[in-house]
């Protein structure tokens, strides 16, 4: 999907909308103080978008007016989405203070924490988050709102794949978190215990870890010694499925796509380039430090709902030869970045 607002003049908004679909005439619906006020097609033609090759006839722009929603001008919170995916393709400022600033939250959880996201709408004028459920082109699109100056986003992405995430044309925070801990939640997700696996994967995910979820099903993940069980005679193709996810996603276009041999010095390049990296070691630094690059009060710190039952299964993990070799580049990324954490608290606790 590609989308661009050409202009808001108060009295009419302008753009064009490229469905997925080559053929299909894109839909948009327009809402105003959560009332639907609109709904209609994009269809006005634009000629550079066939001899693109992007659509089969160039239907997909628009222009909303009085015409189409009376008193548009004075709709502060107006919001313009595509209905089927619910992807929000723009909405007003509406005289708020914003964050002058393009920010993306990195996610690696399965089970992402919408805490802080949510705690950041209300201070953005474009907002997303988990944005792995959209394609490629859409999420490239998020980075570069055109006209934009105050957008976040959060999602679960391949950096590689997305330039803007390395180019400087976005602020990156991320905030790691230990690979045994990652492993265990990821267990309990493919085993189905946190619900259906479309709830928390994409497409891509799924296929990726298709086999890694057949061999898991059944498992209990808050039996540590079921989990040591399984994991002892773990196939390989299921072993190297669910190897290393932090440098893979740091490092590789998609989530199939194994590690390369330099993996781990690749990941540190990629974190080095972010705006803020914690790994949770010191806690609430991730938030008090994103507060500080926003001039926003601090949200809430972001929690994990099955702490316990996760850092029991970690432990069990960690004690595991196989595990440790399958996570090998996690774990020397995550340890060198700790290693900074480890001089701050030393330095603080000095202090």
């Amino acid at each position: 999907m590609l989308f661009n607002i050409e202009a808001d003049s108060g009295s009419e908004i302008a753009g064009y909308l490229v469905p997925d679909s080559f053929s299909d005439t894109p839909r948009l619906c327009l809402h105003a103080g959560g009332a639907l006020l609109w709904h209609g097609e994009a269809s006005e033609p634009r000629a550079a978008l066939v001899a693109a090759g992007r659509h089969a006839t160039g239907r997909c722009g628009f222009r909303i007016g009085p015409a189409e929603v009376p008193g548009l001008a004075a709709l502060a919170d107006l919001e313009l989405r595509e209905p089927a995916s619910g992807l929000c393709l723009y909405r007003r400022a509406g005289g708020r203070r914003l964050v002058g600033q393009r920010i993306f939250r990195l996610e690696t959880r399965l089970l992402a924490d919408s805490g802080f996201d949510r705690a950041m709408e209300p201070h953005f004028q474009a907002w997303h988050s988990r944005i792995e459920h959209f394609g490629a082109e859409t999420i490239n699109q998020l980075f570069l709102l055109h006209g934009i100056a105050s957008s976040y986003a959060s999602g679960r992405v391949q950096v590689p794949a997305h330039p803007a995430l390395t180019d400087g044309s976005v602020t990156v925070m991320l905030q790691l978190r230990d690979p045994f801990e990652e492993l265990a939640e990821r267990i309990a997700v493919l085993a189905g215990a946190r619900g259906p696996l479309a709830r928390h994967l994409t497409v891509r995910e799924r296929l990726a870890l298709h086999g890694a979820a057949a061999a898991l099903d059944g498992l209990d993940p808050g039996s540590a010694r079921a989990v040591r069980r399984l994991f002892r005679r773990l196939e390989p193709g299921v072993a190297a499925a669910l190897s290393n996810p932090l440098a893979r996603q740091l490092t590789t276009a998609s989530p199939g796509d194994l590690c390369a041999p330099a993996a781990v010095a690749a990941g540190l390049r990629a974190l080095a380039g972010f705006e803020i990296v914690s790994t949770g070691e010191l806690p609430g630094y991730f938030e008090a430090a994103a507060a500080a690059l926003l001039e926003l009060p601090p949200p809430a710190p972001m929690r994990d709902p099955h702490a316990a039952e996760t850092a029991e299964i970690a432990d069990a993990l960690a004690g595991i030869s196989a595990v440790q070799a399958m996570l090998e580049c996690d774990l020397e990324i995550y340890a060198s970045v700790s290693g900074v954490f480890d001089g701050l608290a030393s330095g603080t606790s000095q202090g």
